[in-house]
């Protein structure tokens, strides 16, 4: 799941732990999804999301939550960054 940060940040292993937040849709079809303002994301969220880029897309960032040193995600970031690298958009 922290495949991607590890990659392009160079850091070690046990430096960043990120965790799956429950309700993550694993068998629903990808979509798009913000992940703050600035952001446009393509993969499966717990929040939801579009066929549609043009849509009303969903923000996940409401939903990252921090347990002490732990980031619960709503979605998978190394998922959702090989969906962009290996050109999986629709």
């Amino acid at each position: 799941m922290k495949q991607a940060f590890l990659d392009y940040y160079r850091c070690p292993d046990e430096a960043v732990d990120f965790r799956l937040a429950p309700g993550q849709p694993n068998g629903s079809a990808p979509g798009y999804f913000h992940f703050g303002s600035g952001l446009i994301c393509y993969g499966k969220s717990a929040v939801g999301n579009s066929e549609d880029v043009t849509d009303s897309l969903p923000d996940a960032m409401a939903q990252v939550q921090l347990e002490g040193p732990t980031c619960v995600l709503p979605f998978n970031p190394t998922d959702v960054a090989d969906n962009f690298r290996y050109d999986r958009v629709r």
